[in-house]
Formats: structure tokens, sequence, C-alpha cells
């Protein structure tokens, strides 16, 4: 039969100690406040009844001694080590149930008058440990503990060195006086602020609790603890923020949003005087990547939309970089469309291909319903990149540059040059189109590229040659519908001056060039089309029907090419 067991502990709060023993041995009891020894006594049920005190570390003991017939009105004490020297006082003792007499003074210094001593070291003195919740356990245990010195283990770290807690200082030995009158921290990972070993001698305040950093103290320059990893989230939404807040293990927590991507592991250290501070981190060149948010202090819906938050600690390290816009490449059945994507795959492995999509309207929304990012590149079937040209990073617009919801809201379009008559802008340019817009763009609009938003910024830089003139159709088919969005002024915040010398161009050179005789007869037939139904828009977004430009080119073709002749240049 085993004896009862009692872990007695002079304080409310559950220690470590006795959460270790209890796995070991679920039969002990724990007794809280005791005051005096009868306290314990009545608890009893067998005949004999192991006591432990709070700070006694089990070594190779199993509970199973047994009283011998002429040794049952001993209390039997086992030795105990303290600072490496055996002891009988304050180690396990085993109590009979039936004893007459143990005195208060007997019982508050462990020190027994009818007393067997046996010979074998089965404990160890230490200082009891703590999970310590907030100030007032603190100051409880302060006030109730029966020893110089407790250890405060908080719940956010993992040990890596539990050699630190055999360090005991002996209360009989004078050399050890200071160190038992001094609170201890250790290292917890690059900082002290993990293990701290308290003194019932020198309180703290509540602030230095809080923040766990002490105005005086020891550093112990031993690396007893690291912090435990903060939980991770994807997230994109303020709503999914406010859930994280409420279910979140950790005192703070990584937010890594949609529109990045990492480049280093999120292994920051925060140092816990700092964790009611949201950190945030570089992203390329600015401070609106991977963040850090404080589980305890939380930010508002405006801050987390714009990401940029009022008490913030920007910290000097590149976490991440914008993820790229997704690009595509739109086709129908241009004849040079497969060499020309192959071409801006092998530059740009990430861009990807919408064809055969009926209608340039529906073409460009299947690309942005494809997309995984707020903007689309968006290059034509007949461009062909200039060399330097790149969709560069430095062009995403950052929460800290303050134009990024106007960048948002912006259709962006660089320079094309024409390759029949010289001609440099918008027409046949890449673009940057707002994903969100161009879902909700108007598909009866004659001009798809105005049509997306009110907003339209036009970039200086050149980024390809609009290589139309693959054949007589397509050369024709090309100048008609740009001659026809000139010439009938649909296309919004264009000059009609512009319009105008754009027109004679479009009309008058290039035809000693490839296809040059039909990019100019093209011209001409967009021009009078474009005048003829100038405002008639049911008969202008025809130019939008590739089947019916084929059909108008055909008549084109009976009404002013002769049968057998070579017409291809």
């Amino acid at each position: 039969m085993i004896y009862d067991i009692f872990y007695v502990s002079k304080s409310k709060i559950n220690d470590l100690d006795y959460a270790q023993f209890r796995q070991r041995f679920p039969i002990s009891q724990k007794i809280e406040n005791v005051s005096s020894f009868e306290d314990i006594r009545i608890k009893a049920f067998t005949k004999f009844f192991y006591v432990i005190w709070d700070g006694t570390k089990i070594l190779d003991f199993q509970f199973d001694y047994k009283v011998g017939d002429y040794d049952q009105e001993y209390i039997h004490v086992w030795k105990t080590l303290r600072n490496d020297e055996e002891t009988y006082q304050g180690g396990i003792a085993l109590f009979p149930k039936n004893i007459k007499l143990v005195s208060s003074r007997e019982f508050a210094n462990k020190f027994y008058i009818n007393k067997k001593e046996i010979d074998q070291i089965i404990s160890k003195q230490v200082y009891p440990r703590y999970n310590i919740k907030d100030y007032d356990e603190y100051k409880d245990i302060l006030e109730n503990t029966g020893h110089d010195m407790f250890w405060y283990v908080p719940e956010d770290i993992e040990l890596v060195d539990e050699s630190i807690f055999n360090l005991y200082f002996d209360p009989n030995n004078g050399k050890y006086d200071y160190d038992r009158n001094e609170n201890h921290s250790f290292k917890n990972g690059e900082y002290y602020d993990g293990v701290f070993l308290f003194s019932k001698n020198k309180m703290i305040s509540e602030k230095e609790f809080k923040f766990r950093f002490l105005a005086t103290k020891k550093e112990i320059d031993i690396l007893a603890s690291t912090p435990k990893p903060f939980e991770q989230h994807h997230i994109d939404s303020y709503s999914e923020y406010l859930d994280i807040i409420e279910t979140c293990k950790t005192n703070m927590f990584w937010v890594v949003w949609p529109d990045i991507e990492l480049i280093e592991d999120l292994d920051y250290q925060v140092p816990y005087y700092d964790q009611h501070i949201t950190h945030v981190f570089l992203n390329d060149k600015w401070y609106d990547g991977v963040v850090l948010f404080s589980k305890s202090e939380p930010v508002t819906k405006k801050e987390f939309d714009y990401r940029f938050y009022k008490n913030r600690k920007e910290i000097d390290m590149q976490m991440s970089v914008p993820k790229p816009y997704d690009i595509f490449f739109i086709s129908y059945n241009e004849p040079s469309a497969d060499k020309n994507y192959k071409n801006l795959v092998a530059k740009f492995p990430r861009a990807k291909r919408i064809h055969g999509i009926r209608g340039i309207h529906n073409a460009h929304k299947a690309a942005a319903e494809n997309s995984e990012t707020e903007m689309v590149w968006v290059v034509d079937a007949d461009a062909i990149l200039l060399e330097d040209f790149n969709f560069e990073i430095e062009y995403y617009p950052h929460y800290d540059s303050g134009n990024r919801k106007e960048h948002l809201s912006t259709v962006h379009i660089w320079q094309s040059k024409n390759p029949i008559n010289g001609l440099i802008y918008g027409y046949g340019g890449v673009k940057l189109l707002p994903k969100d817009l161009v879902l909700e763009m108007n598909i009866d609009s004659v001009d798809m590229t105005t049509s997306i938003s009110e907003k339209i910024k036009i970039q200086q830089e050149v980024s390809n040659v609009t290589a139309f003139n693959v054949n007589p159709f397509e050369t024709w088919k090309s100048a008609f519908r740009e001659c026809v969005k000139l010439s009938s002024r649909i296309i919004d915040r264009n000059y009609d001056e512009e319009n105008e010398v754009r027109l004679k161009i479009w009309m008058e050179k290039g035809e000693d060039r490839l296809f040059g005789k039909y990019a100019l007869a093209g011209a001409k037939a967009g021009y009078m089309y474009g005048s003829m139904n100038l405002g008639n828009n049911d008969k202008l977004r025809l130019i939008n029907d590739f089947q019916w430009l084929k059909s108008q080119f055909i008549e084109w073709q009976k009404e002013n090419e002769q049968p057998g002749k070579n017409n291809n240049s």
C-alpha cells in the first residue's frame, strides 16, 4: 500500500514543480495555505503520510518505503541536498497518522524531535517555480512563500536549460546574502526577459512586472530559454484580423498580406517590453509588408486598411517584396501571337495567356477573373516588347507612399511605336489595369481602355512596337479600328488637335513599309466610318467585333483589289 502524499505550498498559485510531481505521482494532493501540522494530518486516510514542501525536487525515490514494526511512532526523515550539502532538515518526511504532537516551532523549521533519520539522499532543495499570470499573483507569492526566492517561468517561452533551476543560495551561508536579496534574470534568446529568479526581499513594481524590464537586476549570461514562435496568419480583411485577436495564443502574431512575397523566415524576436507595439518591416524599400501585431493593443480598421499604424515600430529589415502583378497576354487569332507569347514567357515566365475569347471587353474581363493580384498587366498579341522594358517592382504602389488608393483606381498606359508610320503614343502599348474596375467595366463601351476608369495615366516610357502589320487583314483592321476611335472622338480625355495630327499621319505616312498600303487604306476607311457615325454608339461598337471587321475588309478587297495582283506588300 502506498501512503498518502501531500505536497504543501503556502501559495494558491499553481507552481510548475507540483505539476511535474503530479505527473509522476497522480495520487498526490496539493494543500495550500497550511498554518499548522494539524491542517495536514486531518486529511490523511492512511496509517502514515508523506509531506513534501514546495521547493523540494524529488530524485530517485518511488514513495514505496515501508515502516518497520518498531518504528511506527517516529517521524521518518531522509537526507536532502542543499547546495551539495547533505541535511535532514526540510526535505521529505513520513508522519504517523496517530502522532500526538508536532509543535509549531518544529513544523515551521521542519526540524523534528521524535524522528528517525534515514541515511539516503532522495531530494534536493530548490526554489519553487511558478507561471505567474499577473502582478496580483506575484504579490500573493511574495507574501505567502516560505522561501527567500522563487522562479518565474512565463508561458510564452521554451526552456532550453533546466539546469539553472539547481541554483540555490544556502541561507546558512552569509556569502549568499547579496544574491538572496537580488532579482536575477536569464537570457531568453537575445534578451533577458524570460526566466527570472525573484527575491522575496526585493519587490518589483507593477510596471516592471508588466514589461519584464527590471530597473535593477543581476543578469545571468546563460541561455535558459527561447521565445515561443509567434503565430503566423495570411489574411486580407479586418474581420479576419479581429477573429485572430480573439483566438491567438501568442502575445503577438505575424500577418502576411496576399500582395507580398516573403524573402526571409519569420523568426524575428521582439523584446517583451515592446510586445504591445505593432512592428512593421521593410517591403522592398517601404514599411508596408509583413506586420507583427500586438494582441493586447488592436489597431483600428482605418489603420489596418491603410497599413499605417499610430503606435508602430519600424524594423530596418527587409522581410518581403511586393508580389509581382500578373501579366496577361491577350490574343484572338493573330498570326504572330504564338511567337510573341513565346518570347514574352521566355523573359517573364509568370506571364499567362487569354486566347480565343470573342470581344475585347470579355477577353480583358477573363484576364481579371484569372488574376490573383489587384492590378493586371496586359500585353496585346501584336506587341513586341523592347529589350529594356521591364515590369518593374519600383512601379508597385506602397501604402506609405500616400498614392496607393489613387494608383489602384487608375489605368496606366505605356507608349508604343507604330512600325508603319512611326507614331509613338498609347495605341497598342502595354497597360496596367485595376482588376476590380476591369471586372465592373461597361462591356457596351466602344473604347475598352478609357471606359475602365476616369483616371488615365500615360507613361512616357516606350514599352513595345505594336507589330500589327503581319498580313493584309490584321494591318487594315488595326488601322481601321484606331482611326474610327480618333475620328469619332470616343476616346475620353483625348485632345482634338492631337487626334487630327495622328489621323493625318495614319492616312498619309508609311505606304512603303510592309503592308503599308493596307494601313493607309484601313485608316481612311476608319476615318470615314467614324465621321459618318459620330455619336452612334451602336454602329461604333461594331469595331470590337472581329468577325464584322473581317466582313468589312472583304468588302473593301472586292472594291479595291484586282484579282491575281500581288497585294502582300
